[in-house]
């Protein structure tokens, strides 16, 4: 009898501990990494050859909204794809429990307005479920990834408190109400607790979402019912996330930490090109308001995803400042006659200037985007170009030329926009991922989904700061995309490869490491759509020691599990 289930020999090992790379064979026996050395000819019952290969431990994210795709999709693509063997949801305070039927329209709404799912695909699903640990139950046994979920304010404010969560201070009471449900809901396996007080999170009437009202004692209060409690993490997004967090959020992130005696990460942090040492301040900052007894991390995206723009979906753009007459029409042929209208054109070209379109995205600069996906024969000679040279070529306008193909295309052109190469800004970047203080993920993956591909992250990162632009060697990138999160997070045995740890393994074809197109999909549930990154170069990705990917390929199998708060 082979003493293997499975064998990965001859590949180069990045553990994550961030030590120097070394060749080794990894044994799998159970679902966990039984031995790493040699393994010779017939001990395992099947033989993965991963010469020329680097092995990695599965790849930590720790802030998707896959809170409803799961629910349709349990292999969480694709971010599973590009090698994410472990995720966590329930994030930026949004999830789809508790929930009461009087306010089941108002958490479907939530989701689809700030987290970019379309509403249509939301309402596909059966919202059966009322308390949080129903919810999650849901999910058991129908996993590719490892899942683990927050409790998010919001929907906890929003079952004690009624409508008035969206207008109302708490009283004593109902803070105490928060406290026990959000406990309950730890108790029965969730991870943490979430919330959010940015600015720009609205509901779909335009105003700032329940958890915006909450005072400092009311989250501090929530935070200490979880003293004592099985829960490993606090997320949270202050007020001043858009332009420098105050004192005012850092005392209040503090004094949730140490109340719950749990570590809590903020986001989202990132580098300001205007002022290359705004991010150093903040992370002083908070540093020094958590002192000894609490611990507060950032979240960090080491790279931004490719923004897609398109006029036959909406999910984002539809709230921003000249689109809205676009998006109010609902067929393509209404939305042609609004794009032809010169008034909208010009105030969508006004808009543009200076605007924030979103949570995710700058305004947009119509020339330096790329044509990505066109349907037209006639037209596809332009896919790969940028605007901006057909543009000059042309002699026209690039909004013009955005608007006139994508009329010509019926609106199904997409565009993409390139990221940023700016060294000063990339150098600043990754001393900060290796930073104590910071945690790198916040890819979005499941939101967002007409505008971006958050699941692409890990690819991104590896092939774009640590290939091409070397900000990073190998070994600290495998590193924070794999056992820094997954301690963060308290995720037990996860995100290294030792004998005894879980078998979330990846075999990667570095070289060839890519995402190899972007393109917009028609395959959420009610023909929803959603932007899709393929991914290239992982030739295998086991989940507790069952392969999930091969050769780029999902195989089907969904040996995931659940990470309840309660299990280690």
């Amino acid at each position: 009898m082979a003493d293997f289930d499975v064998a990965i020999v001859g590949g180069t090992i990045v553990d994550g501990s961030g030590g120097a790379p070394f060749a080794a064979d990894i044994g799998i026996r159970a679902g966990r990494v039984a031995r790493i050395g040699r393994i010779g000819a017939g001990e395992a019952a099947r033989t993965v050859d991963a010469t020329g290969r680097l092995v990695t431990p599965g790849f930590v994210d720790v802030h998707t909204h896959f809170d409803a795709q799961l629910l349709w999709d349990g292999s969480a693509t694709p971010s599973i794809n590009h090698g994410v063997t472990s995720i966590a949801c329930g994030n930026c305070g949004y999830t789809l429990a508790p929930v009461e039927p009087d306010g089941l329209e108002f958490i479907k709404s939530l989701m689809a307005r700030v987290e970019g799912i379309p509403l249509e695909s939301l309402e596909q699903l059966d919202w059966s479920w009322r308390s949080w640990a129903d919810y999650f139950d849901r999910f058991e046994g129908k996993v590719g990834p490892n899942v683990a979920i927050s409790v998010g304010h919001p929907a906890v404010r929003r079952k004690v408190m009624g409508e008035a969560a969206s207008s109302q201070k708490a009283t004593p009471a109902q803070i105490a109400e928060m406290a026990r449900e959000v406990r309950a809901a730890v108790d029965a396996g969730a991870m943490g607790f979430s919330s959010s007080q940015s600015p720009i999170h609205l509901d779909a009437a335009g105003e700032h979402v329940p958890s915006w009202f909450a005072e400092p004692e009311e989250l501090i209060a929530i935070c200490a019912a979880l003293k004592g409690s099985n829960a490993r993490i606090l997320e949270f997004i202050p007020r001043g996330v858009l332009t420098e967090v105050s004192p005012e959020d850092t005392s209040v992130m503090a004094e949730m930490s140490r109340a719950a005696g749990l570590p809590l990460n903020w986001n989202t942090l990132s580098v300001d090109p205007a002022d290359l040492g705004k991010h150093e301040r903040q992370m002083a900052a908070y540093t020094a308001a958590a002192g000894d007894d609490a611990k507060v991390v950032a979240l960090m995206l080491p790279v931004q995803p490719m923004k897609w723009i398109s006029f036959a979906t909406g999910v984002t753009l539809q709230s921003q400042p000249g689109f809205s007459a676009i998006f109010q029409k609902k067929t393509i042929d209404e939305r042609i006659a609004v794009l032809l209208d010169p008034s909208v054109r010009e105030t969508i070209r006004n808009a543009g200037k200076g605007e924030n379109l979103g949570n995710v995205s700058k305004a947009v600069d119509w020339g330096d985007l790329t044509f990505a996906q066109i349907e037209d024969p006639a037209l596809k000679h332009l896919l790969g170009r940028k605007v901006g040279e057909v543009a000059a070529e042309r002699g026209v306008d690039p909004l013009d030329l955005v608007i006139e193909t994508a009329v010509a295309d019926r609106l199904r052109t997409g565009f993409t926009r390139e990221r940023l190469n700016q060294p000063q800004v990339d150098a600043a970047a990754a001393r900060a991922w290796a930073d104590g203080r910071v945690v790198v993920g916040a890819s979005d993956a499941g939101a967002h989904v007409d505008l971006q591909c958050g699941g692409t992250f890990t690819t991104d990162f590896l092939t774009v700061a640590v290939r091409e632009r070397k900000l990073m060697p190998i070994e600290q990138a495998i590193r924070v995309i794999t056992d820094v999160p997954a301690r963060f997070y308290g995720m037990t045995d996860r995100g290294l490869l030792r004998e005894g740890a879980y078998a979330d393994i990846n075999v990667i074809d570095f070289e060839a490491l890519d995402v190899a197109d972007i393109t917009e999909r028609n395959d959420l549930p009610a023909n929803g759509p959603r932007v899709f990154g393929s991914a290239k170069g992982y030739d295998h990705v086991f989940v507790n020691g069952v392969e999930v990917i091969e050769k780029d390929r999902l195989t089907g199998a969904r040996p995931g599990t659940l990470l309840r708060s309660n299990a280690r």
